[in-house]
C-alpha cells in the first residue's frame, strides 16, 4: 500500500518548511499510506503525499479559514482530514467548503482507530 517510502530527510524537510514537527503518531499512517488514494475497507480515502502537504494546505488556504489546522487527506468528496498543530494529536474532519474551527468534528486520537473506522465505514459516527 505504501506508494512512496519516506526518509528521515523528508520528515526533516517537512519540519523545516512548515515550522513544526510532523506528528509522531501520523508517521504510523504515512508508513503505509503516503500518497494513497483508494478504498480502505468500506471507505474511500486519499492520504496526501507528505512532500505535497505544505503546497496543498496553501492552495486550500487552510491557514486563512482555520488557523493552526493542517489537512493531510480527504474522503474524496467534501470532507478533509486533518489535525491541529499546537495541541495533543487528534484527527478531525472538516468540510472543504466552510472550513473553520466551529465545523471540526473529532474522529479519533489514535491512528489505529482511524484505520478501523475507515475499514468498517464508521468514519462519520
Amino acid at each position: 500500500m505504501n506508494n512512496t517510502e519516506l526518509t528521515d530527510k523528508e520528515y526533516n524537510n517537512f519540519n523545516i518548511k512548515n515550522g513544526f514537527p510532523f506528528p509522531e503518531k501520523l508517521k504510523e499512517l504515512y508508513k503505509d499510506y503516503n500518497g494513497f488514494s483508494g478504498m480502505i475497507g468500506e471507505s474511500y480515502v486519499s492520504i496526501f503525499p507528505l512532500n505535497d502537504l505544505y503546497d496543498l494546505n496553501k492552495s486550500y488556504e487552510v491557514d486563512i479559514y482555520f488557523q493552526g489546522f493542517v489537512i493531510f487527506g480527504s474522503d474524496g468528496g467534501g470532507e478533509a482530514y486533518g489535525f491541529l498543530k499546537d495541541v495533543e494529536f487528534s484527527i478531525y474532519r472538516v468540510p472543504f467548503v466552510g472550513m473553520c474551527e466551529n465545523e471540526k468534528i473529532l474522529i479519533t486520537n489514535e491512528i489505529n482507530d482511524f484505520i478501523y473506522k475507515l475499514e468498517h465505514g464508521k468514519i462519520y459516527e
